[in-house]
C-alpha cells in the first residue's frame, strides 16, 4: 500500500463574542505515513464556557488517496478531567481529496467547569490504523463572573443587618435574564434570598443584599455564595464575633462574656473559652475536657490581614503557646503576658488557664467601647487538633482569627 501524508494545521481557533488566548501547540508525529502540526498564530480569540464557538482546522492531503475526515475528533485531555461537546458544523468537508486541501470546521462548547482555566484539547484524525493528532491549549472565559465586596464581612454583636455589595459580569454576547441566588451556612440569613438578574450582553450589573446572624448563631466562620443559573460563581467569608467582656480579674468568669467552643473539625468539642477585659489587659480564659499536649493562642489586634498573601504575623500580632508544665512562650519577647489556673465557677472538673496580655503589647491598638480584635486558639493532644477560629494549624494567618468586639 503507498504511504500517505497528511498535514494538518489549525488556522484559528474559537470564535466568540470577547478577546480571548489560546497557546501555539506542538507538533506531534505519531507515525511516518503521517504528520500533524498545529498553530494558532496566537490569534485573540477565546472560548465562552457553555457557549458554541468554532475550531476551524485546515487539512492538506499529500497523498494519492480521499482522506475521511469522519473519524476527526476533539477532546479534552484526560488530565482536565472535563467532558466537552464538539461536533462537525453542518456542511463541513467529511473528506479531503488526494493532493487537495480544505478546511473543515468543528463547533466546540465547553462545560461551565471549564470556565476560568486553560484546556488542553487533543484533536485526531484516524485513517485505517494510523493516528495523527495534534494538541492545543485553549483558555475558557466563564459565563458570569462575579465579585463580591467585601470579601470578608464582620457583623456585629447584635444581629442588625449590614450591606454585601456585588458586580456580576454577563461575558456572553446576548443578555441575560434570570435568577441570582444565595446559599449561606446555618446561622446566616440573606435578604433577598434571590434576585432577579437582568445583564445586556457583555455587561455587568451590581446588586446589593442585607446579611444578618441568626440569635443563637455560634462566633465563628460562615460562607455566603451566590451563583447565576444555578451556576457557582464566587463566596464571601462572614463572620460572628465573640462577646467579651469587661470586668476584673476576679469576676471574669461570671462577667457574661460568650463561652466559645473549642471543637475539630467532625464537631467534637474538647473544652471551651472566654474572652474578657479591664483597661490594662486582655484576658483569655481556655478550660479543657483533657491535659493538652500543648494549647497555642493568636491575636490580631487591628483584623488587618497576614504579613504576605501567603500568611503570616504582622508586627501588632501575637502568639501565645502553653505547655505541659504550664510554661508560656510569647512572641513578643518583652510583652508581660502572665498565665494562672483558676478555680471553680468556669468547669469544675477540667483543666482552666487564663492568660493575661497587656494593652502595651498589642499597640497600636487602642482600647475603645465595642471595638473588636480577632482571635484564634488551638488545642493539640495526641495529633488531634481542636480550634477556635482557625489559621493556626499549619502556616499561620491572622485572616481566619476570628473577631472579637470588646463590650461593656
Amino acid at each position: 500500500m503507498k504511504k500517505i501524508a497528511v498535514l494538518l494545521v489549525i488556522m484559528a481557533v474559537l470564535f466568540s463574542a470577547v478577546g480571548a488566548y489560546a497557546a501555539p501547540a506542538a507538533a506531534v508525529k505519531s507515525d511516518h505515513t503521517f504528520t500533524a502540526t498545529a498553530s494558532t498564530n496566537n490569534l485573540p480569540y477565546q472560548c465562552i464556557a457553555g457557549t458554541p464557538c468554532k475550531l476551524a482546522m485546515e487539512f492538506k492531503n499529500e497523498s494519492n488517496k480521499t482522506v475521511s475526515l469522519v473519524n476527526w475528533t476533539v477532546a479534552a485531555d484526560i488530565a482536565a478531567k472535563l467532558q466537552i461537546d464538539a461536533k462537525l458544523e453542518p456542511g463541513a468537508p467529511t473528506q479531503v481529496e488526494a493532493g487537495k486541501t480544505a478546511i473543515a470546521v468543528m463547533m466546540v462548547i465547553f462545560p461551565d467547569a471549564a470556565g476560568g482555566k486553560t484546556v488542553p484539547l487533543q484533536c485526531k484524525v484516524q485513517y485505517g490504523t494510523i493516528i495523527t493528532q495534534t494538541k492545543l491549549d485553549v483558555s475558557v472565559t466563564p459565563r458570569f463572573e462575579a465579585m463580591m465586596l467585601p470579601t470578608r464581612l464582620i457583623l456585629g454583636p447584635d444581629s442588625e443587618p449590614k450591606t454585601l455589595g456585588m458586580s456580576v459580569i454577563n461575558h456572553m454576547d446576548k443578555p441575560y435574564e434570570g435568577k441570582i441566588k444565595f446559599k449561606v451556612t446555618n446561622g446566616l440569613v440573606v435578604n433577598p434570598a434571590e434576585i432577579e438578574g437582568k445583564i445586556d450582553a457583555l455587561g455587568l450589573e451590581a446588586y446589593m443584599v442585607k446579611v444578618e446572624h441568626k440569635e443563637n448563631a455560634a462566633p465563628g466562620h460562615y460562607t455566603i455564595w451566590v451563583a447565576a443559573d444555578d451556576m457557582y460563581l464566587e463566596w464571601a467569608m462572614v463572620d460572628v464575633p465573640a462577646k467579651a467582656k469587661k470586668s476584673d480579674l476576679k469576676n471574669i468568669v461570671n462577667s457574661g462574656a460568650q463561652k466559645v467552643a473549642i471543637a475539630n473539625a467532625a464537631g467534637k468539642s474538647i473544652g471551651a473559652a472566654m474572652f474578657a477585659f479591664d483597661s490594662s489587659n486582655l484576658y483569655v480564659l481556655i478550660s479543657t475536657t483533657a491535659e493538652p499536649e500543648n494549647i497555642q493562642i493568636g491575636i490580631d489586634p487591628l483584623i488587618d490581614g497576614a504579613k504576605t498573601y501567603q500568611g503570616g504575623l504582622k508586627a501588632d500580632d501575637l502568639m501565645l503557646k502553653i505547655g505541659k508544665a504550664r510554661s508560656l512562650e510569647c512572641s513578643k519577647k518583652n510583652a508581660k503576658v502572665g498565665l494562672a489556673g483558676f478555680g471553680s465557677g468556669f468547669d469544675r472538673n477540667s483543666g482552666n488557664y487564663i492568660v493575661s496580655v497587656p494593652w502595651k503589647a498589642l499597640a497600636p491598638f487602642k482600647l475603645a467601647k465595642n471595638k473588636m480584635i480577632a482571635a484564634s486558639i488551638l488545642i493539640n493532644k495526641q495529633g488531634s487538633k481542636y480550634e477556635f477560629g482557625g489559621g493556626i494549624a499549619g502556616k499561620v494567618d491572622p485572616r481566619l482569627f476570628v473577631p472579637v468586639v470588646l463590650s461593656d
